[in-house]
This record gives C-alpha cells, structure tokens and sequence, in this order.
C-alpha cells in the first residue's frame, strides 16, 4: 500500500518540511521553497548542486512523484498552498495528473500576494515524449493542450532546470526580503560601460521593461555630481564613470557619489527597481564601498539586481557578500533583465 495522506512533523506555523529525493541532505538552509518533481534527479543530484553553489538559499520540501502511482502533483499542492512557510513552489513535470484541477489549484494561488508557482514541464515535442514514456510511462499529450494549460494557470513558466532554480531563487529573495514586486516594468540601469548600457536597453525592450524618463528632481539631483561635458541621461540608464571621473578630479570618495545616484534613484516612484553593473578587481576594490553599497539598498523595497563582471575570484568575493544580505547577483545581462520581468509577470498575474 503506497503512502495516501501528506502531513507535516509539526502543527506549528513553523513546519519542518520533509525531502524525499534519493540524497542525504543533513546540512541546508530551511527556507520557503518547495520542490514537487518528476524527476529524481532534481531532487536529488541538481539540487544538491544548488544547495552548495546557493548556501544562503532555503528550501523546505522536495517531493519526488515519480510515476505518480499513488500521490500526484495535485495532493502536494494542495498541502504546500496551505503551508504558509512557502512561498515559492517550483514544479517539474513530464505529465497532468489532472489539468482542470491543476488550472484551478494554480489559479487559487494567483489570489495569494506571498505565493508563486513555477512550472517547468518535459515532454512538449514529439521527441521528449518519446524519452518520457521510457522515463515515467507518461502517455504523450497534444503541446497545444499542453500551452493551453500553462497559459490558463498563470504560473511562471520555465525553460530549463536552470530556469526553474534561478527563477525560484529571485522569487525566494523577493519575498523574503518583502520587496514589492514591479507593475509596469519601470526600471533603472547604472552601470561604468555605455555597450553595457546599450545591450541592456534593447534586452529591457526585448522583455516587456523600460527605462523611464527622470523626474525634474531625480534628474537634478544627479546633475549635481556629473561633469558639465557629460550631463546625465534623462532617462533612467546612469552612466556613471562621467561622475566617478568629476569626483576623482575634485578629491570627492567614490562611495560620495555611488550613495548620491543610489539614493536619487530609490527615491524616484517612477522606478520600479534597479539594476547594477559592478567591476569587480582587487586592484579598483576602492571603486566599490560593498558595505556602504549594501548600506545604500538593502532596505528598499524596491528589487535591486546586480551584474557582477572582472577578475572571476573577485566576482566570487563580492557575489558571496552580496548573497549574505540577500542581494542577488546574475552570470549575465540578460538573466538579469528576465528574472526582473518575470517580478513583473507575477505582479500582472495576481487577482
């Protein structure tokens, strides 16, 4: 007889969790992410892969379904949507168990301002279906069904298993950090590198995001502390070496101006958030204050993502710092840019 009912170890509001992967995890964070998969692998092997490159990064429960002969996705939703200790629910699966009730469990969950469902689903084309008959016994299912449930739940939807941990990530950080998810898109890029710049305007486009034109205020204030040769955009790309250069002539710290253009952009209600372009060197540590950085967002509720590029032990130095305030970081441009509009996608899908 296989197991029929789900119960946590504790009727507390603090619940243990429970991880039933085929891994010994006795050392990881308890956080507010919970796994419901298809695959053992990713509840066992990749998972431990996250743990170690993500310490910081807690999770609660990691269900493995299977071949879902007895519990389902749907019962482990059921119970997690309960569970206020999650607030992220990533999903992996090679087939429905039931996709009316699945559509209706997710779309309860759009009703629920601290809980996001991300689904990551194998066997959308001809060829994946073939490998999941031979991997769980799942019977191939039409991909325009397939597409018709996952638009009709609103769940964010993943590409990768990459995908699914990344996206699971931003969201654990948002929530717990209680930041407040962007609406309209509306956001800020300060960056050392106008090609920076220019390749993050046209991914901000690429996703559905914008860089606002300044407010009169937000735009003097910046005026304030860029040179007379290269006054500052009026909309919200801040290309900041102009002013680092003006400080430096003028013996003002670096940190000066950093805590000057951070403090004007989470001012301004037009932004929605913020992203950043750090050059990370041993040599140029000076460019950068981290504890006066951190000092400057970590309070706002305002999302603040991070590009983090140089020598790569220094990339590591500062990703980890940043990591322990809660502050994510991202291998590339343009990851960053998509796991802000997902903030966005989220924001639009809740009713």
């Amino acid at each position: 007889m296989g197991l029929s009912t789900i119960d946590g170890d504790s009727d507390g509001e603090e619940k243990e969790g429970f991880f039933s992967g085929f891994g010994v995890f006795s050392n990881f964070k308890r956080g507010n992410i919970a796994i419901i998969s298809q695959s053992g692998m990713l509840n066992g092997g990749y998972l431990m892969h996250v743990m170690t490159k993500y310490p910081n990064l807690g999770f609660r429960y990691a269900c493995s379904i299977g071949n879902k002969m007895d519990l389902s996705e749907i019962e482990f939703l059921e119970y997690l949507i309960k569970d206020n200790t999650v607030n992220v629910i990533a999903i992996y699966l090679e087939s429905f168990k039931n996709s009316r009730k699945f559509i209706e469990l997710c779309r309860k969950v759009r009703s629920m301002p601290n809980k996001t469902i991300i689904l990551l689903r194998g066997g959308i084309t001809p060829q994946g279906q073939k490998a999941s008959l031979s991997h769980t016994g799942s019977l191939a299912e039409n991909s325009r069904l397939i597409n018709g449930i996952i638009k009709q739940s609103g769940v964010i939807y993943a590409n990768s298993f990459y995908e699914l941990f990344q996206f699971a990530r931003t969201f654990s950080i948002i929530y717990e950090t209680g930041k407040i998810l962007p609406k309209k898109g509306n956001v800020s890029f300060v960056a050392g590198s106008g090609g920076a710049g220019t390749i993050t305007a046209d991914l901000t486009m690429k996703y559905g995001l914008n860089f606002p034109i300044l407010g009169d205020k937000a735009y003097d204030a910046l005026v304030d502390v860029f040179p007379d040769w290269m006054p500052p955009n009026r909309f919200a790309f801040i290309d900041i070496w102009p002013a680092m250069e003006k400080a430096m002539m003028n013996k003002v710290r670096p940190d000066v101006v950093t805590t000057h253009v951070y403090k004007t952009l989470l001012s301004e209600s037009n932004i929605e958030g913020i992203f950043n372009m750090m050059f990370c060197s041993r040599q140029f540590r000076a460019l950068n204050d981290l504890d006066q950085i951190v000092d400057n967002v970590k309070n706002s509720s305002k999302p603040i993502f991070f590009w983090l590029v140089g020598e790569d032990k220094e990339v590591r130095r500062v990703s980890k710092i940043l990591a322990k305030h809660n502050l994510p970081d991202f291998p590339s441009l343009e990851e960053m840019v998509k796991n802000f509009s997902i903030l966005v996608q989220e924001s639009n899908n809740k009713f």
